[in-house]
């Protein structure tokens, strides 16, 4: 009797056992599953503070084919660092970098022939730079650059400010192509005021 008893609890547990063994393999599995769904592969840097400003120039400086700059507003007048970023900006595109920049309507002064930006940016559209604004309706709040179609800065930088350099802010540099041409996609997606294309 005792040796069937044991035998029973003997069984009992392995059975257990394998039950657990299979309910954690199939948790693992569905975790897999979820981590893959949109993430994607990377190296991230923290850029901060007082490292924001030399690692975007430099970036801007060494970018070959293209920047895309997705933001909340881009005041061109009194602040330095946003001065200095305009001005690599166009650096850029005298190099044939190609250009794009996305901003709320909102903030874009509106010239006589209704383009938007065209006093402000004037000296990047003659160079080529295309400024997307977008519609009233949506209130874009981005900080974002992209270059190359490789790398994202993004965080909590606000280039309205007097001066980034004097803010504590949070911001990262990605290397990521794949998490880039995801978030190109949804910019190129972005509804644009008076229905304008991207050409």
């Amino acid at each position: 009797m005792r040796i069937r008893d044991n035998r029973s609890s003997r069984n009992l547990f392995l059975g257990l056992g394998f039950l657990c063994l299979v309910l954690f393999s199939f948790s693992i599995l569905a975790y897999a599953s979820y981590s893959r769904e949109g993430s994607y592969p990377a190296e991230i840097w923290d850029i901060s503070d007082g490292e924001y400003e030399p690692v975007v120039k430099e970036l801007l400086n060494d970018a070959k084919e293209s920047i895309v700059i997705s933001v909340y507003i881009m005041p061109t007048g009194g602040k330095e660092t946003v001065k200095l970023i305009m001005k690599d900006i166009e650096k850029a595109l005298d190099r044939g970098v190609s250009v794009e920049i996305y901003m709320n309507t909102r903030f874009i002064p509106k010239s006589a022939d209704g383009a938007p930006g065209k006093e402000i940016f004037g000296e990047l559209r003659e160079k080529g730079a295309k400024i997307f604004a977008v519609t009233h309706s949506t209130h874009l709040h981005d900080k974002l650059i992209l270059v190359d179609e490789r790398y994202m800065v993004t965080g909590g930088i606000d280039w309205s400010v007097p001066d980034p350099n004097d803010h504590y802010g949070s911001s990262t540099l990605i290397d990521s192509p794949e998490l880039v041409g995801e978030s190109l996609a949804r910019r190129r997606n972005f509804p644009l005021e008076g229905g304008s294309q991207r050409k």
